[in-house]
């Protein structure tokens, strides 16, 4: 498993990466024990200003529960810069069409499970279609969320906390899924965290194409 530095291009770089990934590739995903989803409560709650997430209220159908779900955690190409990104992709595993309304929480975890303290940004500036949307799953489809986060290079990190796995729970829900961050270039990677907040936009697309 690799370290490595990352770094979010602009916007025409994310939808040119998003554009260049083919194929599919699944990661594995498992559900926490409500003490794991205890540590993340800060993480499931909205910041002063934020919409949707967990109140629901514009979503139609029957809610995705966190049962009902797999977690991805996807990484394209990341330019030089102070800002990194990264996909997260829930998929309907159930035999039953479900939705997706509003924010994850999402945490960051370290190699010993513990929670590193990350606190959600939620924002409709990180929305990949324009704004939030009722996300109907068929069983086997997937919806993405578009997150950001203060990146650094080099020195800049040595002594920071390191994250191995992140932590979502989808947006109504109350447990948590966890999987690692795959790099399509670097596999498995590791993610120095230099900014205890994490930018979160809203389930908003289908599932990220990816190898």
């Amino acid at each position: 498993m690799s370290t490595v530095k990352l770094a979010l291009g602009t916007s025409a770089a994310m939808a040119l990466t998003v554009a260049a990934l083919a194929g599919c590739a699944s990661s594995s995903s498992s559900s926490s024990s409500s003490a794991a989803a205890t540590a993340s409560a800060a993480a499931s709650v909205a910041p002063s200003g934020a919409s949707g997430g967990g109140s629901g209220t514009s979503a139609s159908g029957t809610a995705c529960t966190t049962s009902d779900l797999s977690l991805q955690v996807i990484q394209g190409a990341q330019e030089q810069s102070s800002t990194g990104g990264f996909y997260i992709q829930l998929t309907n595993t159930s035999t039953q069409t479900c939705t997706l309304y509003g924010y994850p929480g999402v945490d960051l975890e370290s190699s010993s499970g513990a929670s590193l303290g990350m606190k959600d940004d939620w924002t409709v500036k990180n929305a990949m279609s324009g704004g939030e949307s009722t996300q109907k799953l068929a069983p086997n489809a997937a919806s993405a969320a578009y997150v950001t986060y203060a990146a650094a290079s080099g020195s800049a990190t040595t002594g920071d906390p390191v994250a191995v796995e992140v932590r979502v729970i989808p947006p109504n829900q109350t447990t948590a899924l966890t999987a690692k961050i795959d790099n399509l270039y670097s596999g498995d990677i590791q993610l120095p965290v230099v900014s205890k907040t994490l930018t979160v936009g809203p389930m908003d697309i289908d599932g990220v194409p990816h190898k």
